[in-house]
């Protein structure tokens, strides 16, 4: 026998139909809670987050989003049995709450927690950033294990940065993608950041579009000396990609770089580099080496070996010639995975070294 049905047998019709509505009123009220929260972290969710603190905005008049942010989590879980990654997640989402009772913390995605701090003033998040980064930072503990992880974050006060929560939250999605990777790890959003990201939007337009073309016309691929310190005579060249935008003119080789490494077409654009490079060191000395840069996405594809191998076999250069170079700081971070595809490459008779890139 069901609850209503017990309500209805104890009670006259009148009282009955009351309290199958505040029966349903209470399971509505149990469910509305429980869709308000994440289930792994029991943080709340986005939109939860969002209404409530709209609602705290207009009521208080003052305030700031975080975003918080662990670094490098896509390794990590990965790393983690998943039952472990979601118990470092609820206790990510625990010590963010225990910074205030005040805090609203929201798990906003795999990788980051969103907090609504009602009545904090711009010059209080120098205080709180730090702070609340320094807790993050302590071991965390799973299965009797210490673990230590890092995190970054970026922060939008109201009402200075944006009259709705939606471009507080636009603030600090900038304000973390723009923050160097050597730099603090927490920043303020600043108007001029939309205007930055308004601008690198555009050159990422137009580099996909420059690399659609099939003259590659917007490209040059200069040619670095690589000297013997010992002796300073010359030993070979180093491959740099150039850009030579339209309008813009040189665009920085950093900003071009990262460019293409975030959007993926870093992988066509070291592939035109290489088959370039090849094409024009097989016509140097014998005894010059052609160093070029290869992205770690391009390690992502099997087929990279057979790939620089083709190039070598249409060039006509000599595999002892070739240095590939990879950047080491994304290199450790799958280095197993990374170890076997450049052993694959020796094996050919390739040499492999470790740089910046050509961002330097």
């Amino acid at each position: 026998m069901g609850l209503d049905d017990l309500v209805r047998q104890c009670l006259s019709p009148g009282l009955a139909l009351l309290a199958i509505c505040v029966v349903f009123m209470i399971r509505e009220y149990r469910l509305r809670r429980r869709l308000a929260r994440d289930s792994s972290t029991l943080a709340l969710t986005p939109d939860s987050l969002r209404n409530r603190a709209s609602t705290s905005m207009r009521r208080v008049g003052q305030g700031a989003v975080f975003l918080v942010q662990l670094i490098h989590h896509p390794a990590l879980s990965a790393m983690l049995a998943v039952k472990d990654n979601r118990a470092l997640l609820a206790m990510v989402a625990e010590r963010l709450q225990q910074q205030s009772e005040d805090f609203m913390v929201a798990r906003y995605a795999s990788d980051s927690f969103l907090i609504w701090a009602p009545a904090t003033q711009a010059w209080e998040i120098a205080e709180f950033a730090p702070h609340i980064l320094e807790q993050l930072s302590w071991p965390y503990e799973l299965r009797g294990q210490p673990l230590i992880v890092d995190f970054r974050m970026a922060a939008a006060v109201y009402p200075d940065h944006g009259d709705s929560f939606d471009e507080l939250e636009r603030g600090v999605q900038i304000a973390l993608m723009q923050q160097e990777e050597d730099g603090p790890h927490w920043s303020v959003f600043e108007p001029a950041m939309l205007e930055r990201q308004r601008h690198y939007q555009g050159l990422e337009h137009d580099l996909r579009v420059a690399l659609a073309s099939s003259s590659m016309d917007q490209f040059e691929v200069h040619y670095q000396p690589v000297f013997d310190t010992q002796t300073g005579n010359i030993e070979g060249c180093e491959a740099l990609l150039r850009w030579q935008h339209p309008v813009h003119g040189n665009v920085s080789p950093g900003v071009a770089i990262a460019l293409a490494e975030r959007t993926g077409l870093i992988v066509p654009l070291g592939a035109w580099v290489l088959d370039t490079a090849c094409a024009r060191a097989v016509t140097w000395p014998a005894h010059w080496r052609l160093h070029v840069n290869l992205s770690v996405r391009q390690m992502y594809a099997e087929e990279l070996p057979m790939q620089v191998a083709h190039t070598l076999a249409n060039s006509r250069l000599a595999p002892h010639r070739l240095v590939l170079e990879i950047t080491e700081s994304l290199f450790i971070l799958q280095y197993e995975r990374h170890v076997a595809t450049l052993n694959g490459l020796r094996a050919r008779g390739i040499q492999v070294a470790l740089d910046d890139f050509g961002a330097g």
